[in-house]
């Protein structure tokens, strides 16, 4: 019973590693365009992000950074000691807090 959940515990911490990476990337990857296109790329993220798919995709990416931990903290609770919870949970959120920050610098504003 022990390896069951701790084999959850590390799928669900290394799928938010990679989910995070991958809008790390991506906001990489769109402050570089913005700087070569002269914020042309804006516009194309603002057309794929009022579509439905697109819509989708960037709120599943922002509530996925409070849903990991949150995750997390459902699956560890009661099951290990509560100094290792405490700094597996303080990595997760960190984590979270990264992305959500990422995908902040990546949403094109309108003034």
């Amino acid at each position: 019973m022990s390896a069951k959940w701790t084999t959850r515990v590390r799928v669900i911490l290394y799928t938010h590693c990679l989910v995070a990476s991958g809008c790390i990337g991506l906001t990489v990857f769109a402050l570089e365009r913005r700087f070569v296109n002269d914020w042309r790329f804006d516009r194309q993220l603002e057309l794929f992000l009022n579509n439905p798919a697109g819509t989708c995709f960037g709120w599943l990416c922002l509530l996925s950074s409070l849903l990991f931990p949150a995750l997390v903290a459902d699956q560890m609770a009661g099951r290990m000691s509560q100094w290792r919870r405490w700094v597996v949970l303080f990595e997760d959120i960190c984590l979270g807090l990264v992305q959500l920050a990422a995908l902040m610098v990546l949403i094109p504003v309108r003034y």
